[in-house]
């Protein structure tokens, strides 16, 4: 028996068009880019710039890696909110068992929500950890403003991935682009630090 042919082989199919984006990935990258992005630029410059205070005594590094720690607190928040709704949806239905697979899809978006906000903060907390140490005591704010932009965007992922799964993509940019950019801003700090001294 011969082997089973893939899709994108068989013939008369394109195989160029399983690479094309859905209309529903077009509209998540519209709410991602078009939206999420300037709307949390926006709101990063006001808390940057004229909504967060100064905060003094943050000349030496420690002193800045435990500020950046206790940020962390918002991520957290995020996390313990998840575990109580996972929690709620699990004990008031016969998905109390986790292996009888009776989780309901309100459910199970709670579970990845979960499970999504628990990896990013882990990668939120240690990434403004690094680079608080590079920073000053001006240019800390960089750290509790991109703490609450991750705390009410990850309410935004949620709520959109609710409503309908491409929605989703609105939270997505105020999260992931603010924990790329301080990874990447620690990672040259660091390798400035090693390779210049």
């Amino acid at each position: 028996m011969p082997p089973p042919v893939s899709r994108s082989l068989r013939p008369g199919r394109n195989p160029d068009s399983d690479m094309k984006l859905s209309n529903e990935q077009k509209k998540a990258g519209f709410y991602e880019f078009a939206i999420g992005v300037p709307l949390n630029i926006g709101l990063f410059a006001m808390l940057y710039y004229w909504i967060l205070p100064e905060y003094p005594g943050l000349d030496s590094e420690a002193a800045r890696v435990v500020f950046a720690l206790k940020c962390g607190a918002l991520p957290v928040a995020n996390i313990m909110i998840a575990i109580g709704a996972v929690a709620l949806g699990r004990g008031t239905t016969r998905a109390i068992d986790p292996l009888a697979g009776a989780e309901s899809r309100t459910l199970q978006i709670h579970i990845r929500f979960l499970q999504n906000t628990l990896e990013q903060a882990v990668i939120f907390v240690l990434a403004s950890a690094s680079l608080a140490a590079f920073l000053d005591g001006t240019t800390i704010r960089v750290v509790p403003a991109a703490a609450v932009l991750f705390f009410v965007n990850r309410f935004l992922f949620w709520f959109g991935y609710l409503k309908d799964p491409m929605l989703r993509g609105l939270g997505l940019s105020g999260t992931l682009y603010p924990i790329l950019i301080m990874s990447g801003a620690a990672l040259y700090n660091a390798l400035a630090m090693i390779f210049q001294g």
